[in-house]
């Protein structure tokens, strides 16, 4: 932002794909009041709606940001997925879709507060103000997993989690890394909360550890099977 101030002609893009449903819930902070020219964001990640994206600007851009992309960078319009978006758009500003949000913030603090305080799991920063609860894998053991590793051991134990690279990170190569991504966004639309989520902190603190252990794979599979069948998928927020 210093960097743009002092530049003339220069303007802030900030990408917003994963925050956006807590901004727009008043959790997270509005770019635009921070100065921001620019918002690209998904609208399926935390906005909760059908799968797609948008361009937000400030008003003294929105003529050059509109003839910019049409018809100059996309195709014809489609009148089912605008109203798709425009959905998803109502649906966040209902008072349901904030309290989705709270829930989702809430259950990223405390699966970050349970892997860093209760199992020992490093993370990358201190907490989380987001829906998203990084780990550092460096310190898990003293021949720690990469990312790769962890993510596959998750799935073979029905849970889905991202590897991510760090600063620094001494696996750079993106399809190992030493970070791991934790996302809180599905589990709290099925209604978990916090009882569930210490659960499954250690569940996931299990697999980091011992998760190439097949014994220790199918006996969490099997509770996590136990956990999901519990907390099916809703029709619509909780």
């Amino acid at each position: 932002m210093r960097v743009a101030s002092h530049t003339p002609g220069t303007c802030v893009l900030f990408d917003g794909s994963h925050p956006a449903g807590l901004i727009a819930a008043r959790l997270n902070n509005n770019p635009f009041a921070a100065g921001v020219h620019f918002v690209t964001t998904t609208t399926n990640k935390t906005l909760c709606g059908a799968r797609g994206a948008f361009v937000a600007c400030l008003p003294e851009w929105a003529e050059t940001m509109a003839r910019a992309v049409f018809p100059g960078l996309t195709a014809g319009p489609h009148g089912h997925e605008m109203y798709a978006k425009l959905v998803g758009y109502v649906t966040a500003q209902s008072s349901a879709f904030r309290e989705l949000m709270s829930r989702v913030q809430d259950n990223a603090r405390q699966m970050a507060t349970d892997l860093a305080k209760t199992h020992g799991v490093r993370l990358v920063v201190g907490g989380t103000d987001t829906h998203m609860v990084l780990v550092d894998l460096r310190s898990a053991s003293d021949r720690a997993p990469s990312g790769l590793q962890v993510e596959i051991w998750a799935e073979r134990c029905g849970i889905y989690v991202n590897r991510n690279t760090i600063p620094f990170d001494p696996r750079p190569d993106q399809n190992a890394t030493s970070r791991l991504r934790i996302g809180l966004g599905s589990v709290s639309q099925r209604g978990m909360r916090r009882s569930e989520i210490r659960e499954l902190a250690g569940v996931i603190a299990s697999i980091v550890r011992c998760g190439g252990n097949g014994n220790v794979c199918s006996q969490i599979r099997r509770r996590v099977s136990e956990i999901a069948s519990a907390f099916p998928m809703p029709g619509f927020y909780r």
